[in-house]
């Protein structure tokens, strides 16, 4: 997840979230309390939730108030950015998602 916190410039063209370490991590907890989704193509699983605020800028440096938040299937966290999960599928529409509101 450090890759995705603004005050570390090694990975410019990811997303990155603007708000306090510690923000992040109560929004992490908030987080499982939302419906999981498989990540296609391999054994992990989503939550995507709508945090209400801007919390970060997405992969396409958009300014975003979703939170993603992948884990493995024990459900230990994977990574958290902000934003929606990229997709290989062009017919991937991130409002289809199941999310969650907060």
């Amino acid at each position: 997840m450090e890759r995705h916190h603004y005050k570390i410039p090694r990975h410019p063209s990811v997303s990155k979230f603007t708000i306090p370490v510690i923000d992040i991590l109560s929004l992490l907890r908030d987080a499982f309390t939302a419906p999981i989704s498989p990540v296609s193509g391999s054994l992990n699983f989503q939550r995507v939730i709508n945090t209400g605020n801007i919390i970060g800028f997405d992969y396409n440096q958009l300014p975003t108030s979703f939170l993603t938040v992948l884990t493995d299937s024990g459900g230990r966290i994977i990574t958290a950015f902000p934003g929606f999960l990229k997709s290989q599928s062009p017919l991937f529409n991130p409002h289809n998602l199941q999310t969650y509101d907060i």
